[in-house]
């Protein structure tokens, strides 16, 4: 963990992975295009007025398809 710059659970969470807990036990790999990290509520509500058809895109993905493809529209889009 130490080569990837990740020292504590929050850098391990930002990156999308899963902190030792007190075991040691190896880092689990999660999935990184999480909603609650890569997208950001206020903007998210600014693309809502500045492009609604933007910001429905992202939302009826959320529903869809899920967070991870939201998020992964929303940063790549």
């Amino acid at each position: 963990m130490d080569s990837w710059g990740v020292y504590d659970p929050v850098a391990a969470y930002e990156l999308g992975i899963e902190y030792p807990d007190q075991s040691g036990r190896i880092a689990s790999f999660n999935d990184v295009w999480d909603f609650r990290v890569r997208v950001y509520e206020d903007w998210l509500t600014s693309l809502e007025s500045a492009c609604p058809p933007a910001y429905w895109l992202i939302q009826s993905t959320r529903h869809a398809r899920g967070d991870s493809t939201a998020a992964y529209i929303a940063v790549h889009g």
